[in-house]
């Protein structure tokens, strides 16, 4: 149960712990999406993993950005990494924006509410940032985590279309 699960803000020391919940994340996606692979086959995912350690390195070495792991015992069931931005779409509010990189929950523990022990620890991280909305992207196709953004009150406001060159 979600009951027994803690949150805790972490730093790159501890991105290692999200790398099987990744991969868990990225074979659904995988599974879900008929947009994955569309445009050629895909790298190995160890070497996917590797970029997007990458990119979490770059973006925890910004000042107004989270690594958020869900924890029962010492072990790690679920993790989001969340930063801050300025706006900058004309339509975008003055003041800054969250954006919600990634949210991943261990595949046997999903529905036991550990991702919106989550979201709930994002809006914390995002108020005490100053942030007044929280964006994130969604993988067409993945109807579950559509409909879980939407309990947690957020709605569809900018569609990104993919097509070859």
């Amino acid at each position: 149960m979600a009951s027994d699960v803690r949150v805790v803000e972490v730093g790159v020391e501890a991105l290692d712990a999200a790398r099987p919940l990744w991969m868990s994340m990225h074979r659904n996606h995988v599974a879900v999406s008929p947009m994955i692979g569309r445009f050629g086959e895909l790298p190995d995912i160890g070497e996917l993993w590797q970029r997007r350690r990458a990119h979490y390195e770059v973006w925890l070495a910004e000042p107004r950005s989270a690594l958020l792991l869900a924890m029962d015992d010492d072990t790690a069931v679920g993790y989001a990494m969340v930063r801050v931005r300025e706006p900058r779409r004309a339509w975008e509010p003055r003041e800054p924006i969250g954006t919600l990189e990634t949210l991943a929950v261990d595949e046997t523990r999903r529905g036991l509410g550990i991702g919106s022990l989550l979201m709930q620890a994002v809006r914390n991280v995002l108020a005490r940032e100053g942030a007044v909305a929280l964006e994130l992207s969604v993988l067409e196709g993945n109807e579950t985590a559509i409909r879980f953004y939407e309990r947690h009150g957020l709605r569809p406001a900018l569609v990104t279309l993919m097509g070859p060159v």
